[in-house]
Formats: structure tokens, C-alpha cells, sequence
């Protein structure tokens, strides 16, 4: 692994992000990590377009670390973490731009899928390599 966090993007809070408590309501944190996610698998797949996406989201887990506010902006952090057969594991570290306060850490699980039919396949060749040189180690296929 070349970097600890191979990919990043900033994301600035917009006042629409925000509750009535003023700050960043807990579920654009999602959206935020839905950016960092679409931005980091185009790249590394060489595609541009919703119809080449062939991965559904299977989980979330958000862990808040402070509050942030309008007229901030986020750096989103991203590394994969393992792969396996179908699917693949990121995290996500959140920390504000200037001061680089933690706001969340976060991960994601991804099931790579075929919408035509429905189904789950396996993890596309390509996607695996880059994942691995990005830092994700392998997991072991589950016995049968």
C-alpha cells in the first residue's frame, strides 16, 4: 500500500446539510460517504456512467466523532480494507479541512451485482487488482 488513505475528496457542507440544531444532520454523513465511494470506484474502474456500476451497497456503519457546521468543508478519506469472492470492504475517515478534526469514521460493505438478473457475481478482475494495490488484503472464501 502506497499511502494509508490512497483516496480522498473535499466536500463542503452546504446550509441544506444542516438540522435545526445547526449542524450536519447524521445522514448526510451517508451522502458524503456515497461521493467519496461513486468518486473512488469510477477511477479505479475507468468508468463514467450509472449504467456501468455493478456493485450494490449492503452496509453502513457511521462512528460520530464531533459536530461539524455550515460553510465547513470535509475531507472525505477512503481505503479499502478486504475483498473477497463477491464483495468488498472500504473505510472512510471524515475530518474537517482546515483543522483536521475527526467528524467520523465509517465503513462500508459493497456486493458486487448484476442488475439484469438479479444476482450477485464475483468481484471483476480489475476492481480486485486495484483494491489489493490500494492496501485491501484478501479474505478467505467461506467454507461450503
Amino acid at each position: 500500500m502506497t499511502d494509508a488513505w490512497p483516496f480522498s475528496v473535499e466536500v463542503p457542507i452546504r446550509f441544506r446539510d444542516c438540522d435545526p440544531m445547526r449542524h450536519l444532520n447524521n445522514a448526510v454523513v451517508a451522502t458524503y460517504l456515497e461521493i467519496a465511494r461513486t468518486d473512488y470506484y469510477w477511477s479505479r474502474r475507468g468508468i463514467d456512467s450509472l449504467d456501468a456500476m455493478d456493485f450494490i451497497l449492503a452496509r453502513v456503519e457511521i462512528d460520530f466523532k464531533s459536530q461539524a457546521t455550515f460553510g465547513e468543508t470535509l475531507v472525505v478519506r477512503l481505503r479499502p480494507s478486504s475483498v473477497g469472492t463477491s464483495s468488498f470492504v472500504l473505510d472512510y475517515e471524515v475530518r474537517e479541512a482546515r483543522t483536521q478534526r475527526p467528524v467520523a469514521a465509517a465503513k462500508t460493505v459493497q456486493v458486487c451485482y448484476d442488475y439484469a438478473s438479479g444476482r450477485k457475481t464475483p468481484v471483476p478482475a480489475t476492481l480486485r487488482a486495484a483494491l489489493i494495490a490500494d492496501g485491501a488484503t484478501l479474505r478467505e472464501a467461506p467454507a461450503a
